[in-house]
């Protein structure tokens, strides 16, 4: 059932009950749905963090120039658009240095790799510290596997995920002593626009700190 955002109190087919707040970013279901009893809160225009990391713990870290870090997120249960991607340049800003972000479809449904690119930010400047955002319009199904990707020009200090922030659904590479959990895909290559597909050559696995990168998701 799609939420209807355009009034703060309706009635909904079935008797549902549907209450959005005054800004129209959240909305309540209430009453029986697909068979259960159930009072949900779905969401609007809200950001979740790519990585499908176990929790969350935002530091910073020097990133690496020239490299291309894939990382994944799950659309929401329903038809969505993506339309806000965002980082923060933590410190370390300077001219002539930039970041692209991208958004990237699967490969398949039996493999957690990016495949075709859908959209490319171009030059986003890191000439300043704070949060940086670009509001791209990408389609997405319900439950949809997206890969959400940050290329650097220059090594600068981030906004980053920690490294404990615990297991990631990429599971280690190896089983040995200080192996760190995989969090997605990493490529070093020169800056430049997005490539088309997703490089398999020189691929390694995004260990370790990564850049915390913030997708936003609206009703499509």
């Amino acid at each position: 059932m799609k939420v209807n955002y355009t009034t703060p109190d309706v009635i909904g087919q079935d008797g549902k009950i549907l209450r959005a707040n005054s800004s129209l970013e959240w909305a309540v279901v209430s009453g029986n749905i697909d068979g259960y009893s159930a009072s949900i809160i779905k969401r609007r225009a809200v950001y979740y963090t790519a990585g499908l990391y176990m929790s969350c713990v935002i530091s910073n870290a020097s990133i690496t120039a020239e490299s291309l870090i894939a990382l994944p997120i799950l659309a929401p249960e329903w038809d969505a658009n993506i339309t806000g991607l965002r980082f923060s340049l933590w410190s370390g800003g300077g001219s002539g240095r930039n970041v692209r972000l991208g958004v990237y479809r699967n490969t398949g449904d039996d493999t957690l790799y990016p495949n075709n690119l859908v959209y490319d930010s171009g030059d986003i400047s890191t000439l300043l510290a704070g949060i940086k955002e670009v509001t791209p319009t990408v389609s997405c199904v319900a439950r949809e596997l997206l890969w959400i990707t940050f290329f650097n020009s220059h090594a600068q200090t981030f906004a980053s995920v920690a490294s404990n922030s615990g297991s990631s659904i990429l599971g280690y590479e190896s089983f040995s002593a200080g192996n760190a959990a995989t969090y997605g895909h990493r490529v070093s290559t020169t800056f430049g626009a997005l490539p088309d597909p997703y490089p398999t050559v020189g691929r390694v696995a995004a260990t370790g700190n990564l850049p915390a990168l913030f997708v936003r998701f609206e009703d499509a």
